[in-house]
């Protein structure tokens, strides 16, 4: 999950205070990064005062209301959502480059989800159309950017559209 260190692309430096490395955080920093100081800083928890350098591209983040190209199922639970940034807007594409997406709070009835055809027999064998997903507060989440690199003026992402989010109730809930 996200916020359990599996993704590996929150690192930052942490100089001083962090404790020590986690075992959360050894398979995405290598011993040259565990040398200069490198961390997962969703995995630092912040018991003292820290020194930490951030890197540089951290302060170029900005945020977008982006238009909805698309959102079409390319497996039984996986979307692919295409999203068309604002103009004159980019977003320089790097390998394992990320983006974070908020889900306002809400209740999102799967009955109102649009599935493909080809994948409604499946959502139908174990009737998920009955299900409602509930945030009590929103949630913001970090995707993996699954657009060519030479891809200009959109977003393109992969996920599963059954995930349970952090803040999303434990259980998805019957609709009445």
């Amino acid at each position: 999950m996200w916020w359990q260190g599996e993704l590996g692309v929150c690192k930052v430096k942490v100089l001083d205070g962090g404790g020590a490395i986690l075992p959360t955080e050894r398979s995405h920093i290598s011993r040259g990064e565990v040398r200069d100081c490198v961390r997962l800083s969703c995995q630092v928890k912040v018991k003292q005062d820290l020194d930490i350098e951030i890197p540089p591209e951290i302060f170029n983040v900005r945020q977008w209301q982006c238009r909805v190209r698309s959102n079409h199922n390319v497996a039984t639970f996986i979307k692919e959502l295409v999203l068309e940034l604002p103009e004159g807007e980019e977003v320089p594409f790097r390998a394992g480059g990320y983006i974070q997406i908020e889900a306002p709070a809400g209740t999102y009835d799967y009955k109102d989800y649009a599935v493909e055809e080809e994948y409604k027999t499946d959502w139908d064998q174990f009737n998920f159309w009955r299900y409602q997903a509930v945030l009590d507060e929103p949630v913001t989440r970090a995707y993996s950017m699954a657009n060519y690199p030479d891809e200009k003026g959109v977003i393109m992402l992969k996920f599963e559209s059954l995930h349970r989010h952090p803040g999303l109730r434990r259980e998805h809930r019957r609709a009445k």
